[in-house]
């Protein structure tokens, strides 16, 4: 596939679109690669997670709160991810 479908299957998937509803946007007959979806909403995310920190460092309280959240939360994954390798 080209790097445009690429593209605008990346974008479709940072707005949060289900991968059918982004099919049916871009034709269904066409292969989409689900490691462009994850991309495109790991981007968005990433660009999320930039203004709350930056929000953050501001003083936001709630920002400040939320950012704690995010930590708390990749900490948990990671050590699920941890348990689960070690169990190998």
């Amino acid at each position: 596939m080209d790097k445009e479908f690429e593209a605008e299957v990346e974008e479709l998937a940072s707005l949060q679109f289900t991968k059918e509803e982004i099919k049916t946007v871009v034709g269904e007959g066409k292969k989409i690669d689900p490691i462009w979806i994850k991309r495109g909403r790991l981007k968005a995310e990433a660009e999320v997670r930039k203004s709350i920190l930056s929000q953050a460092k501001q003083g936001s309280s709630s920002a400040q709160k939320e950012y704690m959240n995010i930590i708390s939360n990749r900490e948990r994954q990671e050590r699920r991810e941890k348990a689960k390798n070690d169990s190998k």
